[in-house]
């Protein structure tokens, strides 16, 4: 096999040459800042990650007056000390300086009526009307295509070929002053309120909600 010198060369020149642009004064002054920001400015709570997995057990506490987080002594002050942790932290993270737009992905579950919660407050929702969907704490995208995967979770797959969806997709705007947490994704505080904006029906059944995230009274 012969061996051309220029193409390695050339190929040597675009390496160096990425290498480069990735540590250029530009991206090192820029990826600083962010990771300044980020420990400055406390822009993601430090219980971030760890919301989904205490999540369920939180709406149960929030939602079901038989919930054994309530009726068992043991259970109920761990989960009130974690609800008040995150309460905290979400009262101290920093607000945002300009308006977002998030998107949230929700997909029937197919068992679970009190996890469908949401399903029954927007098909009775109307434009203009005031709603809380999530009594806990929501995670949210900040872009729909990843938000899609969650709106296909529990779609079976003969469903997907034949594009038949539904769900729900919330498009969130967080306007200036939001205290949420920004992480690889973005999390809401607790019973949320949002005015809803705008609903409509797609071609796959998706229920699209556009509504605005009313800031809490100080």
């Amino acid at each position: 096999m012969k061996i051309y010198p220029i193409n390695i060369v050339t190929s040597t020149k675009n390496v160096f040459s990425r290498i480069r642009q990735s540590f250029s004064p530009a991206n090192l002054k820029t990826k600083l800042c962010d990771t300044f920001e980020r420990i400055t400015k406390k822009t993601e709570i430090s219980s971030h990650g760890l919301i989904s997995v205490n999540n369920i057990h939180i709406r149960d506490f929030l939602e079901n007056p038989r919930s054994r987080f309530k009726t068992n002594p043991i259970l109920r002050k761990p989960i009130e000390q974690l609800v008040c942790d995150l309460d905290h932290q979400f009262a101290t993270v920093m607000p945002l300086e300009k308006e977002i737009t998030v998107y949230r992905g929700r997909s029937m579950h197919p068992h679970s009526k009190r996890l469908n919660r949401d399903f029954e407050i927007i098909r009775t929702a109307k434009v203009g009307d005031i709603i809380t969907p999530d009594s806990s704490y929501a995670y949210a995208e900040y872009t729909r295509p990843l938000a899609e995967i969650e709106r296909a979770r529990h779609i079976s797959r003969k469903d997907l070929h034949g594009k038949k969806v539904g769900g729900i997709m919330y498009e969130i705007i967080l306007p200036e002053g939001s205290k949420v947490s920004r992480g690889q994704e973005v999390a809401i505080p607790r019973e949320a309120k949002y005015q809803i904006l705008q609903k409509t029906q797609e071609e796959d059944g998706c229920t699209l909600v556009k509504m605005k995230y009313i800031l809490p009274e100080k």
